[in-house]
């Protein structure tokens, strides 16, 4: 089992998302479909294309899914951090 990637260890939002992806394969419980459900998207389209770099995340997921990955406030923070770099790129 791999162990939980530490968010202040990566500067690209798409490369950490990537490895948080990997570890929670690693849960029989998680799937892409799922967490497509539970952030109440249409399909799991938009975080497959976020994964493969076709897409960088909106604000709008982005939102849902410091929730939903259980981050720490300041973990959120960092995030947010990254997110918007990688979109400035």
């Amino acid at each position: 089992m791999q162990t939980k990637p530490n968010i202040y260890n990566y500067k690209s939002f798409n490369t950490y998302f990537n490895d948080w992806v990997n570890y929670m394969k690693d849960f029989k419980s998680f799937s892409l479909y799922k967490m497509a459900q539970d952030l109440e998207l249409s399909s799991i389209t938009e975080i497959s294309n976020i994964l493969k770099g076709r897409r960088k995340v909106s604000h709008r997921v982005l939102d849902k899914l410091k929730n939903y990955m259980s981050l720490a406030p300041s973990e959120q923070f960092y995030l947010e951090l990254i997110a918007e770099l990688d979109r400035s790129i």
